[in-house]
């Protein structure tokens, strides 16, 4: 099973990493909103990130909203 989990982690990157090269050339090209969008494919948060993060905002008191579905966290928005 360890092969087919590099296999899969390998492709992960890869398609992260044209994901971020995509983006840089829309971002080149002036199309913000595609770039934002592939901008946010290329990253990789886990849930612990999203949890340090959430701890760093409630010590900081800022104040924070979050959409949860299921498991995951899909989205933290800071309120300005």
């Amino acid at each position: 099973m360890r092969g087919y989990r590099c296999i899969f982690v390998a492709s992960q990157r890869s398609k992260r990493k044209g994901n971020c090269d995509l983006a840089m050339a829309k971002l080149k090209e002036g199309n913000i909103n595609v770039a934002t969008e592939m901008f946010q494919r290329a990253v990789s948060i886990t849930p612990s990130m999203a949890h340090q993060l959430i701890e760093i905002l409630k010590l900081e008191n800022i104040e924070f909203s979050s959409s949860i579905r299921g498991r995951c966290t899909v989205g933290i928005f800071i309120q300005s």
